[in-house]
């Protein structure tokens, strides 16, 4: 019996997330056959590790959330993690985040910013409705994509 296929297979995605919005994004996306390397902050991690212990000692939310997907703890509050996160985004089609606009902009991480390292830029956003309709009105779509890498 041959091996299926999948639609994303081939498709590496770097994601810098936490809590559920980015997390359920990219746990679809890997569902999908996409690669995603999550980046999480050092010695904190994902909130999302402490809701519960209910899956074998690990909150059931964290593992469901983060099923295949390989993870890399970064300071990307440093000059040197996110010149370390660039370099991950060049071998990457997809940057998916779910950062304040804010911090953003504070880390450099705009899309114009790092369009010629990625295809795709997408924002998975939704624990302030009010900023997401602010920011959605200001710029229609929540992802931006390129053809092809220059």
């Amino acid at each position: 019996m041959s091996k299926m296929i999948l639609p994303l297979e081939g498709v590496k995605v770097v994601a810098v997330e936490q809590s559920v919005s980015g997390p359920m994004c990219t746990a679809l996306l890997s569902d999908f056959g996409a690669e995603v390397i999550k980046i999480e902050r050092p010695r904190v991690g994902d909130v999302a590790r402490e809701w519960d212990t209910a899956a074998r000692g690990l909150s059931s939310a964290f593992v469901g959330l983060n099923r295949n997907k390989k993870s890399l703890t970064l300071d990307i509050k440093s000059e040197k993690g996110i010149e370390i996160l660039k370099q991950l985004m060049k071998s990457a089609d997809v940057f998916v985040h779910n950062l304040t606009p804010e911090a953003v902009s504070r880390l450099g991480l705009e899309y114009e910013s790092v369009k010629n390292l990625i295809l795709a830029w997408c924002i998975a956003e939704s624990r302030d409705t009010e900023r997401m309709v602010r920011t959605a009105a200001q710029k229609p779509t929540t992802c931006s994509f390129r053809e092809k890498r220059p």
